[in-house]
């Protein structure tokens, strides 16, 4: 009876040394995450304030703003993969124009969105970066309404793949806007922003046709909403941001909630979803079509990226936190995610990753969101914009020590 026990003891000890010497020769072998180093394309002038850039194959466009001696105008510009410009249209309308949100459409036709002045006789100092104050340390920084009083006018520019201006469209809202994203459908232009109001600043959706044609101005908020991130999802759209007030009967949960708000392409309200972290306070700044989006937390002292990705019905999948001196920006890349932020602590699972002050990092993560890669990126230290193509990888708009530049995951 002792021996049959003997026997049964040590199967089972050479069973479990079996399994644990696998699982301790599958962790052996699995290399640890090591960042590599994104590729620069161009520093860009520091005279053209850079708001976004949209990416076609290896055509990669910079949109944004440019002050000149006696006016500010919009600009949109064409750079190769290597860095030279191939053209660059002025976006004017006779008066002070900024331009601060873009997209493309299915015929590769870039839409830039912006705001303009309603009297182009009277106009006020001006800015030439709209989305941000004095700014030494590059940190992502939310904008405040308003901007400029007389910015009363949402105006989109059309232009070709080629740089063809094509039209012109604008609207009187009869408030200082500021337009912080744009999606085009092939009948619908719908633009999100933040507009200010006699309480504060509320966030705007306001949609037109491709012919100009505007429907009236959404104002989402009375006081403290703003919405900054705008996709398409099936036959919806889904808006991005942040609010301090009840919107849509739903009363904040905390200091301030980082909002999702899902519309029909008629501009018909559906649904909205508030964080609900105590004490904090969040903001949406980013999201993809897949519903991957990104923000900030701050609670206290501590400051956080944070994302979160979201099924089809808005229900939450996973969400990732990583302290952060600003916001984590999102896409939709090959390898299914890709986050950028401004990283000042190191990152569980990024190898030697610890950096002594804020340094720009992506991750790359799977479809259950399990960390698989990692990029860094020299001299730069907060995100403004991506933009993703199988030609390029992941192409990034960033500030840092060189002022604005321009970077790729991909080598040529």
């Amino acid at each position: 009876m002792a021996t049959k026990y003997f026997y049964r003891l040590a199967a089972l000890s050479l069973v479990i040394a079996l399994f644990t010497g696998a699982n301790l020769g599958a962790q052996a072998i699995t290399p640890a995450i090591v960042t590599k180093p994104m590729t620069l394309i161009s520093n860009l002038d520091s005279g053209a304030s850079a708001q976004g850039l949209l990416v076609k194959k290896e055509l990669i466009y910079l949109f944004g703003t440019s002050a000149g001696a006696d006016n500010s105008d919009g600009y949109v510009q064409s750079i190769s993969p290597t860095g030279e410009i191939q053209w660059t249209l002025p976006l004017d309308t006779g008066g002070d124009d900024i331009a601060t949100a873009g997209s493309l459409d299915s015929f590769g036709n870039i839409w830039v969105a912006g705001s303009s002045v309603l009297n182009p006789s009277v106009g006020e100092p001006v800015s030439s970066d709209p989305s941000s104050a004095l700014n030494p340390d590059s940190i992502t920084l939310t904008p405040k309404i308003p901007l400029r009083s007389d910015l009363k006018l949402v105006t989109i520019w059309l232009i070709s793949p080629q740089g063809n201006l094509l039209a012109t469209y604008s609207t009187n809202v009869g408030r200082a806007v500021l337009a912080r994203a744009i999606t085009v459908t092939n009948t619908t232009v719908s633009i999100v922003g933040i507009a200010s109001t006699t309480l504060g600043n509320s966030g705007f959706l306001i949609q037109g046709t491709r012919k100009g044609s505007f429907s009236k101005i959404l104002l989402i908020g009375k006081s403290g909403t703003e919405i900054n991130s705008i996709t398409k999802r099936g036959a919806n759209l889904v808006l991005l941001g942040g609010s301090s007030e009840t919107l849509f009967g739903k009363a904040r949960a905390a200091e301030r909630d980082a909002i999702l708000l899902s519309f029909t392409l008629s501009g018909k309200f559906l649904s909205i979803i508030r964080s609900s972290d105590a004490g904090s306070s969040r903001t949406w700044q980013s999201g993809t079509p897949t519903i991957l989006v990104g923000g900030d937390a701050i609670t206290g002292a501590k400051s956080e990226a944070v994302v979160t990705k979201y099924s089809a019905k808005f229900t939450p999948i996973w969400t990732t936190r990583y302290p952060s001196a600003g916001v984590a920006l999102t896409l939709d890349t090959l390898a299914s995610a890709q986050i950028f932020f401004s990283s000042i602590g190191p990152v569980t699972g990024v190898k030697y990753w610890n950096p002594a002050k804020a340094q720009l990092l992506s991750l790359i993560f799977d479809k259950k969101g399990l960390l698989t890669g990692a990029f860094s990126v020299k001299g730069a230290t907060s995100p403004i914009a991506v933009g993703f193509s199988r030609e390029l990888g992941a192409v990034l708009l960033s500030r840092g020590q060189a002022g604005v530049s321009v970077f790729r995951t991909l080598t040529m």
